[in-house]
């Protein structure tokens, strides 16, 4: 029979009403029920209309396939359902008249919940939208707040709605999502009781400027570009989502709003009342569907699916290369082909002739069998068509085969999921908007692992993936196995462990996944263990933990559970400074930053012990670290000590406690590590230097007036500076007596001194000596840190190694002068050196002829 006898033309297009499945419900009325279907051939949801009272029954959430079969059934204890949503991984989002959020799976698991309470604590929800991924909110108080994205703490936006905008509540309201809108920010759509309509952004409000209204119901299609809407006086208008331009008026010859807009693709609307479905084409044409029943829609991109209490069924636009092949009287060449096949299979002598005329269009032909084919429902009609388009291509001197053989991969797959079974109705437009893999994902998530994997196997050549993006599917089904797997309420942990430890060893890449097999994967022990302990099935997630041999996948898995000090020995044994301090902050948030609860955890972790030492005292936190680390359990001598010379050097904490508890911090600190034995004897000297520096620095601030509060908490270095800046030599001679500083240091420390205080006569006196300490080098090093060229070529000069006066030339730009140093030394790497440095043309030419005349070759 040809297809094209159930079309139903409206004007220049056929639309076409057929039965998916019969569904296998029993106990179901829709009239008594609210639903929303999850697109794509999604699963659909139903809960009981509000009620004053309701039986336990009626409190409940239900979840089924599309051909009635039911998936979960959750008992509803949260609140009044304001409104539900299925987002695009298959999640149902739950929202309460509280403003409290549930997204919960197909088989009824809690994912993660929301809140917007806070929005509506003191005005309840007056109306509320809901699109895939984000919800828009009015409140009785007339202010509008959007969610863009859902997540466990979604980001809230006001949206700029003021009194002199709307003061009245909106008859009805539609939001273009971010993924569609222009501006990337949900628009939300407001139609007024003056009949006017409102377009609202995050950043503004405007009006279009609509006289026709008031909307009692409003649809934006898929595209975002054409927005339908029910005014009160019963027309029907559709016109661009910009409210720019009127497209099309439909009268529906009653004051009686339906139940629901919603497109058909993006060519006709399908209004509801009730059990009646009228289907508005674009030139005011109309089809008019009855049911014994009311219905539930689920809007497609490219169709609508209609649930009743016996069937589901899909209205959709017949796609253009169904049209050319079977339209009554159509003469196109892929209607001939089909024509041709047709009579050659009743071996009519005139297929001959038929296929000789298009002959030159063959090519054109063979696309469109195979196109319409793809989107046929029918298996058998499927198979005349390809079998037309075999025929075809076979007598097409050119043609890619690969089309073909794609598109009865793609059949397959799309026929297996159609199947009652798995009852996912997936249009071919809907199946390129996506992709295989993620349709043989959806089937995992439907509990048909099985089935998954031989779909996944199906699209293989010689157990390789012929597209990369199937590479991580197996990955996915197992992990999906494993969850079902764990969800049963009457679950025997221990085997159920050993049944995904087995089947996890079946699948493993054997070479380390370098082969890219379909079926190979690569899910570790412990994800699937985290998984367990999300699921808070810690027998098993024990077990999985015992084969897992990598610490950094051990130690998250073990956080999860709240297994802190095993995670805390694993991080200490895998020596992972990272993941040993995401144990200590997972402990620091779980106790508010109190650090008592680390002490037990640290006692054995000496690792852990000088990583917390330095992060504490790196946060100017040391009295925390002191208080670990003078408790008994996990004393550490060094560690504390530590702390104290934290206090004692720094100066923030000197001008707090002044200079009297330095002192007893660093006396402190030496007392410690004296406590620590050998290890503490480096540290201890040290801490005693510091004292007497302390005590010195006192002193001189008491002898001199001009450095009070000068030298408090500084380093030996930065003491003698400021001295020989402040022209105190003789204090500075006694500082390096009495620290045992060396000639060369002392001399160092005071040419920095005096070129930074640009006292370039007093450098020069030093420079006198006949053989200063700090060597002629340190002279032309620091003239080259304060910019000093010329200075810094006099004492080049006096530098005696060879391979010092050519770097230090070089560093100004000397290269000249440095060939002759590296000449007069005949050194040729020196000379090498300066010739490959320098950059100037004219210098290059003077190096290469000194070194010509004297036998090198630069």
């Amino acid at each position: 029979m040809n297809p094209a006898t159930n079309w139903l033309r409206l004007h220049d297009r056929y639309y076409e009403k057929f039965p998916l499945y019969e569904m296998g419900w029993s106990d179901v009325d829709i009239q008594d029920c609210v639903g929303v279907g999850a697109q794509g051939g999604g699963p659909i949801a139903l809960r009981y209309k509000d009620k004053k009272t309701k039986s336990a029954k009626e409190n409940t959430l239900r979840m089924f396939s599309n051909n009635g079969q039911l998936l979960v059934t959750v008992e509803w204890e949260e609140g009044r359902i304001v409104d539900m949503v299925w987002t695009n991984n298959e999640e149902l989002v739950v929202l309460t008249e509280h403003g409290h959020g549930f997204v919960l799976t197909m088989y009824g698991r809690l994912l993660y919940t929301f809140d917007v309470g806070k929005v509506v604590e003191d005005e309840l929800i007056e109306k509320c939208y809901m699109w895939d991924d984000g919800l828009a909110i009015l409140t009785m108080g007339l202010k509008l707040f959007v969610i863009p994205h859902f997540s466990s703490s979604p980001e809230i936006l006001p949206y700029p709605l003021t009194q002199d905008d709307l003061d009245e509540p909106a008859m009805s309201m539609t939001v273009m999502p971010p993924s569609i809108s222009q501006t990337k920010w949900p628009e939300v759509y407001l139609a007024t009781q003056d009949g006017n309509v409102l377009v609202v952004t995050p950043d503004r409000c405007y009006d279009g400027s609509i006289t026709c209204g008031p909307f009692k119901r409003m649809s934006l299609a898929k595209s975002g570009q054409l927005l339908a809407l029910f005014s009160v006086k019963g027309k029907m208008i559709v016109m661009t989502s910009n409210l720019q331009k009127i497209l099309s008026e439909f009268d529906a010859d009653t004051p009686l709003p339906p139940l629901s807009v919603n497109w058909c693709g993006s060519d006709s609307v399908v209004l509801q009342w009730s059990s009646t479905l009228m289907n508005v084409g674009p030139y005011g044409d109309w089809m008019r569907f009855d049911f014994d029943s009311d219905v539930v829609l689920v809007p497609e991109s490219d169709s609508i699916r209609i649930v009743s209490n016996s069937t589901c069924e899909l209205l959709w636009k017949v796609p253009d290369p169904v049209v050319s092949v079977f339209q009554y009287g159509s003469t196109s060449v892929a209607a001939t082909l089909y024509d041709t096949f047709e009579l050659f299979e009743k071996n009519d002598i005139t297929a001959d002739e038929t296929f000789r005329s298009i002959k030159d269009d063959l090519s054109s032909a063979v696309d469109t069998c195979i196109e319409a084919a793809l989107n046929m429902f029918n298996p058998i009609i499927q198979k005349r068509l390809m079998k037309a388009a075999k025929m075809g291509k076979a007598l097409c001197e050119f043609y890619e085969h690969d089309n073909f053989m794609q598109a009865c991969d793609d059949l397959r797959l799309l026929n297996a999921v159609r199947h009652p079974s798995i009852a996912m109705p997936i249009t071919h437009k809907q199946f390129e908007q996506s992709n295989a893999a993620i349709l043989i994902e959806r089937v995992a998530r439907r509990r048909h692992h099985f089935e998954a994997v031989k779909m996944l196997e199906a699209r293989t050549v010689k157990g390789k993936v012929k597209d990369p993006a199937l590479l991580g599917v197996m990955d996915k089904i197992l992990l999906e196995w494993a969850v079902s797997k764990m969800g049963s309420p009457y679950l025997d942990e221990e085997k159920c462990a050993q049944d995904i430890i087995a089947n996890l060893l079946v699948y493993a890449a054997a070479d380390g996944g370098k082969t890219k097999r379909a079926n190979s994967t690569s899910v570790s022990f412990a994800d699937v263990a985290m998984k367990a302990a999300e699921l808070r099935k810690k027998i098993v997630a024990k077990e999985l933990l015992r084969r897992e041999t990598s610490s950094a996948n051990r130690v998250p898995v073990l956080l999860k559970m709240g297994l802190i000090s095993e995670a805390l020995r694993e991080a200490e044994r895998a020596e992972d400074s990272d993941l040993l301090y995401r144990v200590l902050f997972r402990i620091f948030d779980e106790n508010k930053q109190d650090v008592d609860v680390l002490i037990p955890a640290l006692a054995d972790a000496p690792i852990a012990k000088r990583l917390l030492t330095s992060y504490l005292i790196d946060n100017k936190r040391a009295d925390e670290a002191r208080k670990i680390f003078d408790n008994d359990i996990v004393r550490d001598p060094i560690a504390t000590g530590m702390c104290f010379i934290q206090h004692g050097i720094d100066h923030s904490s000197a001008l707090k406690g002044g200079r009297i508890n330095q002192v007893q911090a660093m006396q402190a600190a030496e007392a410690c590590f004296a406590d620590a034995g050998k290890e503490g004897m480096t540290l201890s000297k040290l801490a005693d230097e510091c004292i007497r520096l302390l005590d010195k620095q006192s002193k001189i601030e008491t002898k001199e007036p001009s450095l009070v509060n000068r030298l408090e908490g500084r380093s030996l270095r930065d003491t003698i500076r400021i001295a020989t800046l402040y022209r105190l030599d003789a204090v500075a001679k006694t500082l390096k007596s009495e620290f045992k500083l060396s000639d060369k240091r002392f001399m160092c420390i005071q040419l920095d001194a005096l070129a930074h205080a640009d006292r370039w006569d007093d450098f020069a006196k030093m420079g006198n000596e006949k053989k200063p300490a700090a060597g002629w080098r340190a002279f032309a090093e620091i003239c080259i840190k304060y910019e000093q060229r010329q200075r810094a070529v006099e004492y080049i000069h006096r530098v005696h190694d060879a391979s010092d006066k050519v770097r230090l030339f070089v560093q100004i730009d000397q290269y000249i002068e440095a060939a002759k140093a590296a000449i007069d030394a005949k050194n040729l790497d020196l000379l090498s050196l300066a010739r490959t440095r320098c950059r100037d043309p004219v210098s290059a030419k003077k190096i290469d002829a000194m070194a010509a005349e004297h036998g090198y070759s630069a």
